[in-house]
């Protein structure tokens, strides 16, 4: 409710903000690209995005309780959207996936103003031309991580949108491209296995394994904090 009211704010302000939504790949995938640290401390709010992160909040003594997810908020978002009658615009995926996603969008909110779209594999002229001839509010951006938060550094502003989001592989999710985790397994933190059952491509194997890596660094940070 805090995060909803705050978004909610911010686009009534209309001033340029921007998002995060930050899952243990993530963090790892920060450590090693000089310009995402810098980038995370600009956004307005960066959300916890896997119950990785929570883990280390209370092996810390944080405060993080609440998982956030840019594949669950981005229905709020497009609510909020609908109700102030701004116009979003989706940016990323396969060809075909950005339309089926319109497609749902629509038919979920149908007050919601025609989304503007275009897939990831566009030339960025194109990309950018095609953004500014619909003038967005909100942009979604889903090429995936650093590619998406390069571009937002990059061209965010330049949209002259409010709100410029990245939020991965969720339009995949709004098509129905790839199936989202059963609730249970959403609730006991096992979304990574259902991925995984779902992708047995070397790419996800790859990406599994990193985590372990996470799981490391959760476990001296528990010796530490004894």
């Amino acid at each position: 409710a805090a995060a909803e009211t705050a978004v909610r704010g911010w686009l009534a302000r209309g001033e340029y903000f921007t998002l995060a939504f930050a899952n243990p790949e993530f963090l790892l995938t920060a450590e090693r690209t000089p310009f995402l640290p810098g980038y995370l401390a600009a956004c307005h709010a960066v959300f916890a995005d896997g119950v990785g992160i929570l883990w280390a909040s209370r092996l810390q003594g944080g405060r993080i309780r609440d998982r956030i997810t840019g594949t669950d908020f981005q229905w709020r978002i497009f609510d909020m959207a609908t109700q102030a009658g701004l116009k979003v615009f989706f940016y990323g995926g396969h060809p075909g996936v950005a339309d089926a996603a319109a497609t749902r969008v629509a038919a979920r909110f149908k007050e919601l103003p025609p989304i503007g779209r275009c897939d990831g594999y566009q030339p960025q002229h194109k990309v950018l031309a095609h953004i500014a001839a619909f003038a967005p509010d909100v942009v979604m951006v889903c090429t995936g991580n650093p590619r998406q938060e390069d571009w937002i550094g990059q061209h965010g502003r330049a949209t002259g949108a409010r709100l410029v989001f990245g939020n991965g592989g969720a339009m995949d999710f709004i098509a129905g491209e790839v199936r989202r985790a059963p609730a249970w397994m959403l609730c006991n933190g096992l979304e990574w296995l259902w991925r995984l059952g779902q992708d047995l491509s070397w790419a996800r194997m790859r990406r599994q394994a990193r985590l372990a890596r996470y799981v490391g660094k959760l476990a001296m940070l528990a010796v530490r904090h004894r």
